[in-house]
């Protein structure tokens, strides 16, 4: 199956402004889960260095 570029380019601006509002979210996502944050402990640590169920890595 071949594409014009005129197909092309009318397919790539319709899911274009899509995956912009994905990759905004993706990228506030990120920097919420690796800020930071003091969960009861006194230690700050991120949503990763935190893990499942609480436990540190």
């Amino acid at each position: 199956m071949t594409n014009s570029k005129e197909q092309i380019d009318r397919i790539y601006a319709q899911l274009s402004p899509r995956a912009d509002k994905l990759y905004q979210f993706v990228m506030a996502y990120s920097d919420y889960i690796n800020e930071a944050r003091d969960y009861g402990t006194g230690l700050p640590v991120s949503v990763v260095e935190r893990g499942p169920r609480g436990q540190y890595q």
